[in-house]
């Protein structure tokens, strides 16, 4: 009996959001001024034309450990607030020049390359669809 409530309840929901006529999706969140997606592609050849071009995986540190990061990438996970934009900060990356900013899929590395602007970085790259996107796509990952 309480499967047949459950299963009524979500249909009645379901056909009421249909009948709305409006699609679910969910909102994308514009990225902040400064802040540019760019393919693996462009990432790598960024990378390969400016050795000194500044990289950040902003990661949980397990992940950048155990999976590995991009070549002369920094470590600063996005998720330790107390401790991210000092670490950032502490790295001395140029402020007023491009600096890419991964994590995994894209989520956390626009949060980051947010704050970023917010301390006064220019111009932040972050790589379409991230870390994942860089190995699927057979790129150079060190560990």
């Amino acid at each position: 009996m309480k499967t047949l409530i459950a299963a009524l309840i979500i249909a009645s929901f379901t056909m009421t959001l249909w009948a709305e006529d409006k699609p679910l999706i969910m909102p994308v969140t514009p990225l902040a001024e400064g802040v540019r997606e760019i393919s693996v592609d462009e990432a790598e050849a960024l990378i390969k034309a400016k050795p000194n071009l500044p990289i950040l995986d902003v990661r949980m540190f397990e992940e950048w450990q155990e999976q590995g990061h991009l070549p002369g990438a920094k470590h600063a996970d996005v998720l330790s607030t107390e401790t991210f934009d000092k670490a950032v900060l502490g790295f001395g990356f140029d402020m007023s020049k491009p600096v890419i900013v991964y994590c995994a899929i894209g989520g956390r590395a626009k949060r980051a390359a947010t704050r970023m602007v917010k301390l006064g970085f220019k111009e932040v790259l972050i790589p379409k669809g991230c870390f994942n996107a860089w190995k699927a796509a057979g790129k150079q990952v060190d560990k």
